[in-house]
């Protein structure tokens, strides 16, 4: 059984989640490793099950295991792993996969292998790429290389051509690229790169340690410094006329990190390419208002790959969730809101440690108690003691 330790306010170690063997939590994916034709190995989990297999393509901070402590990213991939097959890997050099082979300069033709290396690995003929931000224009290199192997895009907050990032504006100023470059790798592992990414999570020193976390343990400042400069280099606008797959767009209105006028470049120049402005200001997909993204790309990957299985599966999850009764019938929201209560918190401190209003605490609370046929906080802790043995 995987147990999660958590300090309480009297800065006691407590479990907090620890029911994943029991009732199919999906906390703690299993890291598996692919092994690239050049030898690299590559990192990879599988969460979830459904008619289309999504690969992730992930943005500049990855990290397969520490990923999943915080809950607004389990929530988010969950919701896709009640439809969809969800593989997330760590790129060569990033996380728990191997570096780089000495001499080897990164490029998006050694990222294409990575990939293939994790479709092969997963048995999957055919996939639909999730690239976000760093990922995009790496998912639109692999979908020109390899398009029998991509059934369609789906590309976040990204960028063809990378003009600007924060203050940053490479296209006024080229030889801003270095000062981006090593004042990332100088902030690198106090949070502040990542947290920036993250305005609605601002005021959590629990989300800023955590985001200083997946820092040190994707890479080291040096390395950072040398994929920023990199990442400064890439130019996939050659490409993208030549795509012939379903391709989604998004981007929120308020990114203030990268321009909505790079994804607008993006969806203008595919050829057929939707394109959804979504609300919100977080340039971090999980963080913020998720129900947009999830109903706009489970809906796009519904009809373009899916034809009608994705939502299908949807209903009957949420009809379940619904009406059944037990650990299994709730949901991932709701099961963190149980964990932490039998850890002891009041629904003020599980508000603030999940940035949630304590009415939506207290509303997700009811439902726990309804499913789980409990009346009190203690009648609810006995019970989680009780599954978690």
């Amino acid at each position: 059984m995987t147990v999660l330790y958590r300090k309480d306010r009297h800065g006691q170690f407590r479990a907090v989640l620890a029911w994943v063997a029991t009732i199919g939590i999906m906390l703690r994916p299993d890291v598996c490793y692919a092994r690239a034709d050049d030898g690299v190995a590559i990192a990879y989990s599988v969460v979830g099950d459904g008619p289309v297999t999504i690969v992730v393509v992930s943005p500049l901070i990855s990290q397969l295991e520490l990923a999943w402590e915080e809950p607004a990213l389990e929530h988010f991939w969950s919701r896709f792993a009640v439809c969809a097959r969800v593989v997330l890997f760590d790129r060569r050099g990033a996380g728990l996969s191997d570096r780089s082979p000495a001499g080897e300069r990164l490029g998006l033709a050694a990222l294409a292998v990575d990939i293939e290396a994790v479709l092969d690995a997963c048995d999957v003929r055919q996939a639909a790429l999730f690239g976000v931000t760093f990922g995009c224009p790496v998912a639109v290199g692999f979908a020109a290389s390899y398009p029998r192997r991509v059934q369609a895009l789906v590309l976040a907050g990204g960028f063809a051509k990378l003009t600007r990032l924060g203050e940053f504006d490479f296209e006024a100023d080229p030889g801003l690229v270095g000062e981006w470059a090593g004042s990332t790798a100088r902030a690198w592992g106090s949070g502040a790169v990542f947290g920036a990414r993250a305005p609605s999570m601002r005021d959590s020193a629990r989300y800023r340690q955590w985001a200083a976390r997946m820092e040190r343990h994707t890479c080291s400042p040096g390395s950072v410094e040398a994929l920023c400069r990199w990442a400064a280099t890439i130019d996939v606008r050659p490409l993208l006329a030549g795509l012939r797959l379903p391709v989604l767009v998004i981007h929120r209105q308020g990114d203030s990190a990268v321009p909505v006028s790079d994804s607008r470049y993006l969806a203008e120049h595919i050829p057929g390419a939707e394109y959804a402005e979504l609300p919100g200001e977080d340039h971090t997909l999980f963080a913020g208002d998720q129900q947009p993204v999830h109903r706009t790309v489970i809906g796009f990957l519904d009809r373009a790959v899916a034809g009608g299985a994705m939502r299908a599966a949807l209903r009957r999850a949420d009809r379940k969730s619904a009406a059944g009764t037990g650990w299994d019938a709730l949901t991932p929201a709701e099961r963190e809101v149980a964990a932490l209560i039998a850890a002891g918190m009041t629904n003020s401190q599980i508000a603030t440690r999940l940035c949630i209003s304590p009415h939506t605490v207290d509303g997700r609370l009811r439902r726990v108690f309804a499913k789980l046929g409990v009346n009190t906080r203690v009648e609810l802790t006995a019970e989680y003691a009780r599954v978690t043995g």
